[in-house]
């Protein structure tokens, strides 16, 4: 394999756009996602052009110590890179020779093993106190893009945590917090006032797992998996909430700082634990053709940890994925009777009687009215990194895998995704 060795000659104050040069060529190279290896040393003495010393043995002379920055990468990328890596030594020498590589080979981790937690967390999260009022709580997440909300004591640190989860289990309001705000405005207003009279401190999960900002993002992710947790509360040196630290924000940063397996793959370099949709593809997808009816759909969401039921025709190709907001939307129109069926003022008779039109609909539609067609899926030799940033973009949460032939393997879920590459 040819590579080239791009060798840069400056000091250890040189600048690039305010920046220390060594900095700025490694942000660059990170950015560019390349083949390549970077090395910077820095020489305990020398010289320049203009007789200029520089030596670690007199204080006075110690503040332009020589530095050497090596880059070794393809050479059809070396010269792609190379005009802007002269353009940014500003001071210096910029020189290229030839290398014969015999061997490149990297070994792939899909979290980048750089980042630690507070470049990743959200900071400052929104949170609420022991004390605060069910009600308080689920204004702030109806209003939210979050799913969880740290409760804190007076000093600031993390006492517990609420999920979509415990409002549901615990305080028994009908359904997940993102389709409750579907409802119209009165309806979530009586289900608030329910709440008004219970603290926080009832429901919340007690005690909290954290992570500190400064440890690890590879460790937090672990403890997340290990404990089965979706977000973490961050806490800096003091123990006070410094943070919140979800899967996405996890995803987002693979997105933006993980290396790309493809473009490397593509330079003959041999990886090592590069892994694809098929290795974490959970087949257990309920599967239902366009003409199941709608009991049948019912309940086999109501049995699937996936929370999804995939329409297949005959062959086993997708055609489309029914969800409970799927379903939701196919009827929006009588979101009445369905309010009234989720919060059990009615019996099903009574429900009949009075939504007639709601029932008829009901029991006249099949699977392949009621599916989502427009959904985000991934062939199942991507790699795990594409998927992540395809969950990132779309923000969705789990992906339909396919083979060659557009048949359904299963689902991708954030967090196998998350299990498998993060060893």
């Amino acid at each position: 394999m040819e590579y080239s060795v791009v060798c840069i000659y400056a000091s250890e104050d040189a600048r690039w756009e305010g920046r220390p040069l060594a900095d700025a060529l490694t942000g660059l190279l990170r950015e560019r996602r390349l083949a390549a290896r970077c090395l910077v040393t820095r020489g305990i003495a020398g010289c320049y052009e203009d007789g200029e010393m520089a030596t670690q043995r007199v204080e006075v002379l110690s503040y332009r110590l020589p530095l050497k920055i090596e880059i070794i990468l393809p050479s059809p990328e070396m010269e792609d890179l190379l005009p802007q890596i002269t353009a940014m030594v500003a001071e210096g020498i910029v020189g290229v020779t030839a290398l014969r590589v015999v061997a490149h080979k990297v070994r792939h981790h899909l979290v980048p093993r750089h980042l630690k937690v507070r470049d990743v967390m959200t900071p400052n999260p929104q949170k609420v106190q022991p004390a605060t009022p069910l009600s308080q709580v689920l204004e702030i997440l109806l209003s939210a893009d979050f799913t969880g909300l740290p409760v804190v004591d007076e000093q600031e640190r993390p006492v517990g945590i609420i999920t979509d989860g415990d409002l549901v289990y615990r305080a028994g309001i009908p359904i997940r917090v993102r389709l409750l705000a579907q409802f119209a405005t009165h309806k979530v207003g009586s289900v608030k006032e329910g709440l008004s009279q219970r603290p926080a401190k009832d429901i919340m999960t007690s005690p909290v797992v954290t992570v500190k900002e400064e440890q690890y993002l590879f460790e937090a992710v672990d403890t997340m998996l290990k404990r089965g947790l979706r977000r973490l509360p961050v806490v800096d040196a003091g123990g006070a909430l410094a943070g919140i630290l979800s899967r996405i924000d996890i995803f987002k940063s693979i997105s933006k700082e993980a290396p790309a397996s493809g473009k490397l793959q593509g330079t003959g370099t041999a990886l090592s634990e590069i892994h694809l949709a098929r290795d974490a593809v959970r087949g257990d997808t309920p599967t239902v053709s366009p003409d199941a009816s709608l009991d049948q759909v019912i309940k086999l969401l109501g049995n699937s940890a996936i929370e999804r039921v995939a329409v297949v025709d005959g062959q086993g190709k997708l055609l489309g994925l029914i969800s409970d907001r799927a379903m939701l939307n196919a009827f929006a129109e009588h979101k009445e009777g369905i309010w009234d069926f989720l919060m059990r003022k009615l019996s099903m008779q009574e429900v009949g009687e009075r939504h007639a039109e709601l029932i008829r609909r009901y029991r006249s539609s099949q699977a392949g009215q009621v599916m989502e067609e427009d959904f985000p899926g991934v062939r199942e030799d991507t790699t795990l990194e594409e998927a992540a940033r395809l969950m990132t973009e779309r923000r969705v949460k789990r992906l339909p895998v396919l083979d060659a032939q557009g048949r359904l393997l299963g689902m991708l879920r954030r967090e196998a995704l998350l299990r498998l590459g993060a060893v």
